[in-house]
């Protein structure tokens, strides 16, 4: 009696090789979705930092600003750059770029339906923005808007 020959037939290869196939396919979608979402909680990340590194230079004052002079500013440049500055525009202390595909603005409604503000939030001596720009919104690619409001 001849024996039948052990393995797996080119019929069953070939359909479990189509099922991970599209477990693959399906897959794709979600993992962009995911590391664009992982870079707006990163630029997200990014612009907190900026925000209490100005609101701690505006504390420091060492311009020693008054009144409505800004003590700090927080600046988004190209939606990707965020530099802090001493005083409207003065010495460079501190800058961060966000990945690529990552775009922030500021706005001046709570919605953040659109940039505003032209980008800049200026802090007096105490800390305290000068002007209704305090509202943010980041965006990437493939992900879910994030808008919110810097506190």
């Amino acid at each position: 009696m001849v024996g039948r020959a052990a393995g797996f037939s080119l019929v069953e290869t070939m359909v479990v090789l189509s099922i991970g196939l599209l477990l693959l396919l399906a897959s794709v979608p979600l993992t962009r979705s995911w590391v664009a979402n992982a870079r707006i909680s990163q630029a997200d990340s990014q612009l907190l930092q900026a925000y209490a590194k100005t609101r701690a230079l505006a504390l420091r004052n060492p311009l020693a600003s008054i009144g409505n002079t800004p003590a700090a500013t927080l600046l988004i440049l190209d939606n990707q750059r965020v530099q802090v500055r001493e005083g409207s525009s003065g010495t460079l202390a501190w800058s961060v770029t966000a990945a690529d595909g990552v775009a922030f603005f500021l706005a001046e409604d709570a919605a953040a339906a659109a940039p505003g503000c032209g980008n800049v939030l200026r802090l007096d001596n105490n800390g305290l923005p000068l002007g209704a720009c305090r509202h943010y919104a980041v965006s990437a690619a493939g992900g879910d808007r994030l808008v919110a409001t810097l506190r």
